[in-house]
């Protein structure tokens, strides 16, 4: 997922919202959220795919102790998912954390939370996070394959394509590790070779328009070469 940069008034306003709801001021957080997802909003069913609507969801829930343990801490996981891809990802790591409060061993808040660290070009806290969550729940493809692309934009390919290997032994289906190996051999400048991994990523069903843009980029590369 990309996040995108703070979007105005809103973030600061979910990132308030979140805060109090961490101090458990339930009352400040409702009335924070209640102009940004009103009442008829939030219980229509566009209001259940609303970041703004899921946060005040998850707040009600706590106020009211409808739901306990880890069903309330994955409606914080929710939340603050819609909140990262709305690009609001400081008021998504709040309400991650909001969670974490709720049920620390929670392996999908941990995950989620790498990942917005990542986009937030902070690897150390991505990988502890991505760390945490694959200490949680071993042998995870998903958080493998995430702490693998951390691994790779730290420029530790050594480590990555260790990493891509257990991926690939857990989920041999996984087509998404070709991809990111010919990524890995591009940075080490074995552009042939890359171009080649890419073909295999595209016959898999890797998307084709971003594998030929990463041809595109080897092709570019080995030009100079061969002049």
């Amino acid at each position: 997922t990309a996040y995108m940069s703070l979007s105005g008034p809103a973030e600061q306003i979910a990132l308030e919202a979140a805060q109090k709801l961490r101090a458990r001021d339930f009352a400040a957080a409702e009335m924070l959220l209640l102009p940004l997802c009103p009442e008829a909003k939030r219980q229509s069913v566009e209001g259940r795919t609303l970041p703004d609507c899921a946060l005040r969801n998850a707040g009600l829930a706590e106020a009211r102790n409808i739901n306990q343990g880890r069903d309330l801490a994955t409606i914080y996981w929710r939340a603050g998912d819609l909140l990262a891809k709305d690009g609001r990802p400081d008021a998504a790591l709040e309400v991650f954390r909001k969670g974490l409060d709720v049920r620390p061993d929670h392996a999908d808040i941990w995950y989620s939370i790498g990942q917005a660290q990542r986009d937030r070009n902070d690897p150390a806290a991505a990988g502890a996070a991505f760390n945490k969550s694959l200490e949680l729940r071993p042998n995870d493809a998903r958080t493998m394959f995430g702490l693998a692309t951390n691994l790779m934009e730290q420029g530790n390919l050594v480590g990555a394509d260790a990493m891509l290997d257990r991926v690939e032994k857990v989920d041999p289906k996984e087509i998404q590790v070709w991809f990111r190996r010919g990524e890995i051999q591009m940075q080490r400048g074995q552009y042939t070779q890359a171009i080649a991994t890419f073909e295999k990523a595209k016959n898999l069903g890797v998307d084709e328009e971003k594998v030929r843009a990463k041809i595109k980029e080897c092709k570019d590369a080995l030009a100079p070469r061969r002049q």
